[in-house]
């Protein structure tokens, strides 16, 4: 079991021996950064629980095991929010040049960690909310069949990229026409509903991602969930923020602590798993950033014109930023991670060009403050990356004079 995590020995260990030794809780909290496995390790989780002949090798052979490798398993429900362009845009990439089985399944489950939140279970009642995306996804369900590993031959080199390119496409559709980005208080409610009714599955796994972005309604009912947990239900979280959880929920999971994977360790992941074999990487995230159109130089550039006129009386907000970062919420959440490494290294005298202002500790406690409430806006609020910017612009400039 659990052959196909790379680089989270402990993890990994200490959910065996607690499988093996019939201790794993029926809450599990998984925290640690972006890139780091927490999704790969809850979906290879929800498989092992669910494996019908007990041995959960990745090459299983039970009905069971096949479904959830092809993320189609009906006792899992996945839920929460997370962006989505930039991995279904990598996996495309790989299957691309690759065009093998272990592509097929890299592409098939990146479309479908998407497409799985859209289950019927999920938007019970609320069903009018997706007509505008409902073609989008059935489109991807198509494609996630026909060029995943069970679809027929796969097309010829133009007509497989075509159609990855449209994968690419209709993703960024869906995470433009609907927010992806929390799990509003009615979707926790039904999930709740549904593990507490009596099915053919002997085991129901709830994972919810960035369980951090749940608005307070949403929160107190999983908190409900926890407090009276089914039997034969397991509901793994997970966060890239342990410390913005709330303490009631905190004492009801258990926590397992995912470490980053950069370095050796980044290198092997884009090696085995994407196919990559260059050291231009140092960590998974450049990585990604690739497939968001946005080098990290060109990001550091943004950062630079952004304190430039934020600093200068009379600049307006610059038009790179109006015109590219602000249509896009993931680039613009990396612009904001991006901001707080600058603003830390001026505070370190790590001097850039152009940028001759050298904050002061009071300042730059109060800027990363600031930062970090604009990204819960974006991901817990779901406002608009625009009005997000021009506050943070504005407020910037007024604490700096």
């Amino acid at each position: 079991m659990f052959e196909n995590i790379l680089n989270q020995p402990e993890v990994v260990e200490r959910l065996t021996q607690d499988i093996e030794g019939d201790t794993l809780p029926p809450s599990l909290l998984f925290a640690g950064p972006l890139y780091a496995g927490k999704l790969s390790v809850a979906l290879e989780l929800a498989r092992v629980l669910s494996c019908e002949q007990g041995s959960a090798a990745w090459n299983c052979p039970c009905k069971s095991c096949e479904s959830h490798r092809l993320l189609l398993a009906t006792n899992t429900v996945i839920l929460g929010g997370r962006y989505f362009t930039a991995e279904v845009a990598a996996c495309c990439d790989t299957l691309a040049r690759t065009t093998n089985l272990s592509g097929r399944y890299l592409f098939a489950r990146s479309v479908r960690k998407l497409t799985r939140r859209f289950d019927a279970l999920l938007w019970e009642g609320e069903e009018p909310k997706l007509s505008r995306i409902a073609p989008y996804l059935s489109r991807l369900d198509e494609l996630a069949f026909d060029l995943g590993p069970n679809g027929s031959e796969l097309p010829p080199p133009r007509e497989l990229h075509k159609q990855l390119e449209e994968a690419v496409t209709l993703v960024r559709k869906v995470e433009d026409s609907i927010s992806v980005v929390s799990a509003p208080v009615g979707m926790v409610r039904r999930v709740a509903a549904w593990a507490h009714l009596k099915g053919t599955e002997p085991t129901k796994i709830i994972i919810l991602e960035n369980a951090d972005r749940l608005l307070d309604a949403a929160r107190n009912a999983l908190l409900k969930l926890l407090e009276e947990p089914p039997s034969s239900v397991y509901l793994i979280l997970t966060t890239t923020r342990k410390n913005a959880i709330i303490p009631t929920i905190l004492s009801r999971v258990r926590t397992y602590t995912f470490q980053p994977r950069v370095g050796s360790s980044a290198l092997e992941v884009l090696e085995r798993i994407f196919k990559v074999n260059s050291p231009e990487y140092p960590d998974l995230e450049s990585f990604f950033l690739l497939f968001q159109g946005v080098k990290p130089s060109t990001l550091r550039g943004y950062v630079v014109q952004f304190l430039q006129s934020a600093w200068a009386e009379g600049r307006a907000l610059p038009l790179e930023f109006v015109t590219d970062l602000s249509q896009d919420r993931e680039k613009f959440r990396l612009f904001l991670q991006e901001l707080v490494t600058v603003l830390q290294d001026l505070h370190r005298k790590k001097f850039l060009p152009d940028v001759a202002y050298i904050p002061s500790l009071s300042q730059l406690e109060e800027w990363i403050v600031l930062i970090r409430k604009t990204i819960e806006s974006l991901e817990v609020l779901n406002v608009h990356p625009l009005l997000l910017g021009e506050r943070l612009f504005l407020r910037m400039r007024r604490q700096y004079a």
